[in-house]
C-alpha cells in the first residue's frame, strides 16, 4: 500500500514536471534571434558649412526578422522620440557603447516578448523577443533615411550646428507621421501599401461627371 502511494505521489510529481517542461517549451522562441552588438554614430559634412549628416548604425550578428520605426511626439508631455523596434532580437553579452549626436539627447533599450498568434484563438502560442530602442530628441529631424545592408541597419538625418537654422531641419507638427518598414516578402508588401497611403493620399472622387454605362449588359440588337 505504501509502495502504491509512493508511486502515485511520484507520478503526480512527474506530471507537474512534465507540465512545467511543456510550458517552458511553449514559452521558448521558435526562431533564432539576431544579436545587437553595437550602436554607432558618424557625422559627415553636409552641403553647407553648418550642415551635418548624422548616421546611426545598428550592428547585428545575423539579422532581425522584421523591424519598424516611428517618429513620436507626445502632445501632453511634449516628449519627442525616434523609436526602432527589432523583432527576434536580443542583446549581446557586451555593453552597448553609445555617444549621442544632436538633436538626440538620451538613449534607451527595452526588451519585450510577444505572441504572434495572440489574436487567433486556438493557435499554439508562438513567442518572439523584441528590442525597442528609443532616442529622445530635443527636436524631430524633418527627414529620416533608413537603409539596411547585410547585418547593419542604419538611419540618417540632416542637422545644423547653427541654432538659428534648426527650424529648417525640424519636423513640422502637422506633417508628423508613422513610417513603418519591415523585412520579409509578404509583410513588406503590406508595409509598402501602408507607406504609400501615408505618402500619397487617395485622389478625391470626380464630381459633376455623367455616369458611365460601359459596364451595363447590352442586348444583342443594340
Amino acid at each position: 500500500m505504501k509502495t502504491l502511494s509512493f508511486a502515485i505521489a511520484l507520478l503526480a510529481a512527474g506530471g507537474i514536471f512534465l507540465t512545467a517542461s511543456a510550458q517552458q517549451a511553449a514559452d521558448a522562441t521558435s526562431v533564432q534571434n539576431a544579436v545587437l552588438e553595437g550602436v554607432n554614430f558618424s557625422v559627415e559634412k553636409g552641403a553647407t558649412a553648418d550642415e551635418q549628416i548624422v548616421t546611426c548604425y545598428f550592428i547585428f550578428k545575423d539579422k532581425p526578422s522584421a523591424y519598424f520605426y516611428n517618429k513620436v511626439r507626445n502632445a501632453k508631455t511634449k516628449e519627442k522620440k525616434i523609436v526602432f523596434e527589432f523583432n527576434d532580437t536580443e542583446m549581446g553579452a557586451s555593453p552597448i557603447n553609445y555617444e549621442s549626436s544632436p538633436p538626440i539627447t538620451t538613449f534607451k533599450i527595452d526588451k519585450e516578448r510577444f505572441n504572434s498568434n495572440a489574436e487567433v484563438q486556438g493557435l499554439t502560442p508562438e513567442w518572439h523577443d523584441k528590442m525597442i530602442i528609443s532616442f529622445s530628441v530635443s527636436n524631430l529631424p524633418a527627414e529620416l533615411s533608413v537603409s539596411d545592408q547585410f547585418n547593419i541597419i542604419s538611419f540618417s538625418y540632416k542637422w545644423s550646428t547653427d541654432p538659428a537654422k534648426a527650424p529648417q531641419y525640424t519636423e513640422k507638427e502637422s506633417k508628423l507621421k508613422a513610417w513603418p518598414f519591415v523585412i520579409g516578402g509578404a509583410v513588406l508588401g503590406a508595409g509598402g501599401i501602408i507607406v504609400a497611403r501615408l505618402v500619397s493620399p487617395l485622389p478625391p472622387p470626380p464630381s459633376n461627371l455623367p455616369l458611365s454605362t460601359d459596364d451595363l449588359p447590352r442586348r444583342p440588337n443594340q
